[in-house]
């Protein structure tokens, strides 16, 4: 039987790791799965009341979730009905409640989708007017956002919305260039560009997406106009992950098959650059075109980056960095 494994041990420290971290806490578990050819690749985990949930992508691009308690165990799983497509990156808790979003196939619309508990999930509106959702995220008093990806007007759309998923603010950057065998390469998981978004914590954005002719990083004020963007070298490569700590950046932007890395790092919010001007090292041990995340954690009072990407040896990796760029 094909196996779905699931890195227990990197989804609970990520999800997880507080000052009552304790051993024993961590686990690593294979789920068998009865379609023998079924293949997953997972796009966000989240913590429930009860344990974890994890959105995945079966086969190209159908949207699955399976449930673990707290100790690893399966607690139930969902797959999408026919003709919803795509799981976007990204899970966000609204009032305390898992929600992720996929797309239409025929419309290509984003739908909105709340998991209020194990096995369950609810629709619970469409966004009228957009196309191809890539990242899906909030910001820390959990107004939500949507990066997607509007066809025929060739732009990347950052959309601010409510809790129901309606639209309260809304800005197009364009990319000008056609790009559909690009952008459908990435939602049947054949080519994909690893998207994601955060909130600034005096007000703002940042994201990747397509932008000027290229997979670009942006800063947006909170008006949504644009403050800062760092052009990739066309859709060859540019900042795949970034994430702010303190003072400084994490920063992971790659180039073909190059895979760089800096951390502590000072980026500008405001003017245009490329993504090479940001720098950093060569990672001759990461695996390339593999994602990496990158999520920040306090444990005694102190500030840690944790840094998960996969190694030239096929192998998950884990580093913990301190505020100093310490590991």
């Amino acid at each position: 039987m094909k196996r779905f494994l699931v890195l227990g041990l990197i989804l609970v420290l990520f999800g997880s790791c507080s000052d009552d971290f304790e051993e024993g806490d961590s686990f690593f578990h294979v789920f068998n799965d009865e379609v023998a050819q079924a293949k997953y690749m997972p796009e966000s985990v989240a913590i429930t009341s009860s344990g974890y949930m994890m959105l995945s992508a079966k086969g190209e691009w159908t949207p699955h979730v399976v449930w673990m308690d707290a100790s690893g165990n399966l607690d139930g799983s969902w797959e999408a009905p026919q003709g919803v497509i795509h799981p976007a990156s990204g899970i966000v808790s609204l009032g305390g409640v898992p929600h992720f979003m996929c797309m239409d196939q025929v419309t290509l619309q984003p739908i909105l989708f709340a998991a209020p508990s194990a096995g369950q999930v609810v629709e619970i509106g469409r966004l009228s007017g957009g196309q191809y959702p890539l990242c899906f995220g909030s910001d820390a008093n959990e107004n939500p956002f949507l990066v997607a990806y509007e066809r025929q007007s060739r732009r990347t759309m950052f959309y601010q919305l409510n809790a129901s998923g309606a639209v309260t603010g809304i800005k197009g950057f364009n990319n000008l260039q056609e790009i559909d065998d690009l952008v459908l390469a990435h939602i049947k998981r054949q080519k994909v560009y690893p998207f994601f978004a955060g909130a600034l914590p005096g007000g703002g954005y940042y994201f990747n997406g397509l932008v000027n002719y290229s997979y670009s990083f942006l800063f947006i004020d909170q008006e949504l106009n644009q403050q800062a963007l760092y052009q990739g070298t066309q859709y060859k490569g540019g900042v795949a992950a970034a994430l702010p700590l303190g003072e400084g950046w994490a920063v992971h932007r790659y180039l073909n098959n190059e895979m760089y890395f800096d951390f502590p790092v000072s980026v500008a919010t405001s003017g245009i650059f490329t993504a090479q001007n940001l720098g950093g090292g060569l990672k001759f041990d990461w695996m390339p075109g593999t994602p990496v995340r990158f999520e920040s954690h306090r444990l005694d009072g102190k500030s840690y980056l944790l840094v998960g990407y996969t190694g030239t040896d096929a192998q998950m990796h884990l580093s913990v960095l301190s505020s100093s760029g310490q590991e």
